[in-house]
C-alpha cells in the first residue's frame, strides 16, 4: 500500500502542488512518517526524486505524457500503484479550510478539515462509487477511528520519540470519533467522520 500526499511547495517563484509518496505507510512508526514529510516538505525539489522525475515528465510533449498517463491508469495495476500510489491525502487543515470534494485519479482520496480547540475535527473518505460501496467505505472509517484510538493513541503516548518530535500530552489527544455516512448517489461520493460532541478536549495534529 503507498500513500500519495499531495504537497504544495514553490517552483521558479510560483506555488504549486507536488506528490510526495509514501511506500507502505501502516509498517512505519509516527517518527519515520513525520520524518519523510519533512523531507518532502523541506528539501530542495531537485533532491526529491518523485519531484525530479514530475519536472523532468512535465517537458515531455502532452500527447505522450497523456499515453503514459492513460497506460499507468488502465493497463497495469502494480505501475498504477507504484507510480500514483494506493490511496490519496490531502488537508487544507493548517490553512483553516476544508476541502469539499477533492478530485482524483486514484480510488479513494482521505482528506480532513482543521482541528477546533475543542478537538472537533472533519475526516472525508472520497471514493468511487463505481470500484467500492458505501457499506466499505464506512467500515473502513470505523477501522480509522479504531487506529486512532488505539495503535496510534497508544504510540504517542509511550513514544520513545526523538527530541525534534515530541508527543502531545493526554491533555492534547483527539477526541473520540462517531461515524457519519453520506451517499447521495454521486459517482465519487464523501463519506465523513466526525467527533462526538460529549467529548470535549483540544485536538493535536502532528
Amino acid at each position: 500500500m503507498n500513500c500519495a500526499l499531495a504537497i504544495e511547495r514553490s517552483f521558479q517563484g510560483d506555488d504549486g502542488v507536488f506528490v510526495g509518496l509514501f511506500r507502505a505507510p501502516e509498517q512505519q512508526s509516527i517518527c519515520q512518517l513525520q520524518e519523510a514529510l519533512r523531507f518532502y516538505k523541506n528539501q530542495p525539489l531537485e533532491r526529491v526524486g518523485v519531484y525530479r522525475r514530475a519536472l523532468a515528465f512535465s517537458r515531455v510533449p502532452r500527447p505522450i505524457r497523456r499515453l503514459f498517463w492513460w497506460s499507468t491508469l488502465n493497463v497495469s495495476g502494480f505501475k498504477r500503484a507504484k507510480r500514483f500510489g494506493t490511496f490519496g491525502l490531502t488537508s487544507y487543515g493548517a490553512l483553516g479550510a476544508e476541502s469539499l470534494h477533492p478530485i482524483s485519479p486514484l480510488t479513494t482520496t482521505l482528506t480532513f478539515g482543521p482541528i477546533s480547540a475543542t478537538g472537533d475535527v472533519v475526516v472525508k473518505l472520497i471514493y468511487d462509487h463505481r470500484v467500492l460501496d458505501g457499506a466499505y467505505v464506512a467500515r473502513r472509517l470505523r477501522d480509522i477511528d479504531e487506529t486512532l484510538q488505539g495503535a496510534i493513541l497508544d504510540e504517542l503516548r509511550d513514544g520513545p520519540f526523538p527530541e525534534r518530535v515530541q508527543p502531545p500530552s493526554s491533555s492534547a489527544i483527539p477526541a473520540p470519533i462517531s461515524l457519519k455516512l453520506h451517499r447521495p448517489g454521486e459517482i465519487d461520493t464523501p463519506a465523513e467522520i466526525r467527533p462526538r460532541e460529549d467529548c470535549s478536549p483540544p485536538g493535536h495534529a502532528i
